[in-house]
């Protein structure tokens, strides 16, 4: 219903300043290790948990986090399928602060009856597609036990879904067995924890900065300029700083607001 979906649609956002300030964790594992989300008893069909106090407890350990939400999952996919993809490129553009190579024209593949939608796309993902979706796909095929709207589940066509993913988090090769496995990963890499302090660093400044980013299927050309050095070093002190304090995600904003990159304009040549 319209209902469910405004929720959904709030979910994320809801669930991020309740961690920030009412959570008994207001740290960064805990946006992703969290076994609960912000929810109430329409959105439950879903999630078939507990609702206490407009949070709705996970069922299955392996749902966690901002991975296992409904209204992540339902919007990174399509009508009649999961889309691996579109999950994975929100895991490695919002939560590992990767960029992309521009991608060709193509289409979604339609269902087809007898395939999973991990054969499906792996179909479409061979050939010149391969050399940029060996890296995105395995972050989307990790959270296939959740449907196109976010409902737990065993099988997909018929077939028992077994997750074996390999993905790179902060430069390594990591073996992924399970969604929860994938959300863990993030939660404990240097990688999650400076693209939160980038995110930060965005938000608060309305523009994004000129260090660079690492680039899937491309190259990514480092900045040497003064503005890169000093974006840099602001966003590695955001992380230093919630690394120094367990994650404290409150600690990041005052880290940033106190530094003098943001309270003061940085001056250009005299004439």
């Amino acid at each position: 219903t319209d209902t469910v979906k405004s929720k959904l649609s709030d979910e994320m956002a809801n669930f991020f300043v309740d961690t920030m300030f009412s959570a008994t964790k207001t740290t960064y594992e805990q946006l992703l290790l969290a076994d609960y989300t912000i929810g109430d008893n329409s959105s439950n069909f879903i999630y078939g948990g507990t609702v206490t106090n407009g949070k709705i407890s996970y069922k299955e350990p392996q749902r966690r986090g901002l991975l296992g939400q409904a209204g992540f999952l339902a919007s990174a996919a399509v009508a009649d399928t999961t889309n691996p993809i579109k999950r994975g490129v929100f895991i490695l553009g919002r939560l590992l602060c990767s960029g992309f190579a521009p991608a060709p024209p193509t289409a979604v593949p339609e269902a087809k009856v007898g395939l999973s939608s991990k054969e499906l796309f792996q179909q479409h993902t061979q050939g010149a597609c391969a050399s940029c979706h060996k890296f995105i796909d395995d972050f989307g095929f990790a959270l296939e036990n959740f449907d196109e709207i976010g409902k737990f589940r065993d099988t997909d066509a018929g077939s028992a879904i077994v997750i074996k993913s390999s993905v790179k988090i902060d430069g390594k090769d990591v073996t992924i067995a399970s969604p929860q496995e994938l959300s863990e990963a993030i939660a404990h890499s240097q990688q999650g924890l400076e693209c939160y302090a980038r995110q930060t660093f965005r938000y608060a400044f309305g523009r994004l900065e000129y260090t660079a980013v690492p680039i899937i299927g491309g190259v990514a050309l480092e900045d040497k300029s003064t503005e890169s050095q000093l974006d840099k070093c602001q966003i590695q002190s955001i992380a230093s700083t919630m690394e120094g304090k367990g994650g404290d995600l409150k600690s990041g904003f005052i880290e940033l607001v106190s530094d003098p990159g943001f309270r003061l304009r940085l001056a250009g040549p005299k004439n």
